[in-house]
């Protein structure tokens, strides 16, 4: 199901969308598997397409290294 474009594209991610992603990552699914599961479980106004989460793991990777 990846959207050409996601609703919540532009909307900054809530900590628990952030949760979400982090726990989808550490099962170790690919992207096209987060990215199905992770929609399913938001609105559909803050659905994500698959370049937005990898671009998004990669800020909270950075995060979580430096913190």
């Amino acid at each position: 199901m990846c959207n050409l474009q996601a609703l919540g594209h532009n909307k900054q991610y809530t900590e628990t969308e952030e949760w979400i992603l982090i726990h989808l990552k550490e099962k170790g699914l690919p992207w096209p598997d987060i990215v199905d599961q992770f929609n399913e479980r938001v609105d559909l106004d803050r659905q994500r397409t698959k370049a937005g989460l990898e671009t998004k793991w990669r800020q909270l990777k950075a995060r979580i290294t430096v913190g």
